[in-house]
């Protein structure tokens, strides 16, 4: 009986310093949190695994969590909770984790550029031509932004002798739908000041050129 009682305590010995010397990250953790301060959260964290969090204060004030983790390895859920509020870790020793906001995405080192020019039209008997008066400027469609689209649009459009747009077609297509799309609704937009012969309005063809690009900043 005393052998089996020796066995039994040396077993149950090793149990626990095999436990005691295992890393925290090895350890399954379970959170159930509604609203709970994330400070809070990192402190159940660490009696469960023995993980140890080091951070700034400001670094974890007024950020509440809400979730359900169960059985789950405490580096997964960490970074699960971590990540809805911007913030990341490193892992020193395996015991601890440094904790730290990560850095806002920088801007792009590019910028969207329109190109606008007049393409000179013949128009016989004309002694003034249409002038632009209208201040608005081409916006570079959000599509052709994302997904960084550039192209050369030649779009000819009439200008009736009030100085409005009424009908337009692409000339010279971009090869995007998105970006003659872009400048037929822009051009209609415009207003001019009408053709003159001889000091009389009248209708006339314009065309234009639209170069979307992206330049280097």
């Amino acid at each position: 009986m005393i052998i089996k009682w020796t066995i039994l305590n040396i077993v149950i010995l090793l149990f626990f310093q095999t436990f005691a010397q295992s890393p925290g990250t090895a350890r399954r953790i379970i959170l159930d949190c509604n609203k709970k301060p994330l400070r809070s959260v990192l402190e159940d964290i660490k009696a469960q695994s023995g993980i140890n969090f080091i951070y700034r204060d400001a670094l974890v004030d007024n950020i509440n969590i809400t979730c359900r983790i169960e059985s789950s390895l405490p580096e997964k859920a960490v970074k699960k909770i971590l990540k809805e509020h911007n913030l990341s870790y490193k892992i020193y020793d395996q015991n601890y984790f440094v904790l730290f906001r990560k850095k806002e995405a920088t801007q792009n080192n590019y910028k969207a550029v329109i190109l606008k020019k007049d393409i000179p039209d013949t128009n016989a008997g004309i002694l003034s031509k249409p002038v632009l008066i209208s201040s608005l400027s081409p916006v570079y469609p959000q599509e052709a932004l994302k997904n960084r689209i550039e192209g050369k649009v030649a779009i000819k459009f009439y200008v009736t002798k009030d100085g409005n747009v009424t009908d337009t077609f692409i000339e010279s297509t971009s090869g995007s739908d998105i970006l003659d799309s872009a400048t037929s609704e822009y051009v209609r937009k415009l207003k001019f000041t009408p053709a003159q012969t001889s000091g009389t309005p009248r209708n006339v063809w314009m065309t234009m050129s639209f170069e979307y690009l992206f330049q280097d900043k």
